[in-house]
């Protein structure tokens, strides 16, 4: 709003400006520069979920759901696996797998 007043101004015009006028112009600028971050974020966070797509979604779910099929019904009882006695390693490890599945 600001911006849009004082766009045809510059302080380089032969103009004397007084400070509050210095202010106001700093204070546009600093919008317009927040605006362009904001714009590029918004961008930035669109590609992210365009590449998250449904498909990555339920094979990191299947993964997670084997993982802890594995520990419920392979798993080792006596605590020296790793991986499969724990089921949110083994859980979490299925669901990293699934993921890492579907990347391209």
């Amino acid at each position: 709003m600001l911006y849009n007043h004082f766009k045809n101004e510059s302080l380089s015009d032969n103009v004397n400006h007084t400070n509050t006028e210095r202010v106001l112009f700093f204070l546009a600028e600093q919008y317009q520069s927040i605006n362009r971050k904001i714009y590029i974020e918004k961008a930035h966070v669109m590609q992210v979920l365009e590449y998250i797509t449904l498909k990555s979604v339920i094979s990191t779910l299947v993964g997670g759901l084997l993982g802890y099929g594995y520990y419920r019904f392979v798993g080792c009882r006596s605590g020296a696996c790793p991986i499969s006695s724990n089921p949110y390693i083994s859980t979490i490890y299925g669901s990293v797998l699934g993921f890492v599945w579907t990347m391209k």
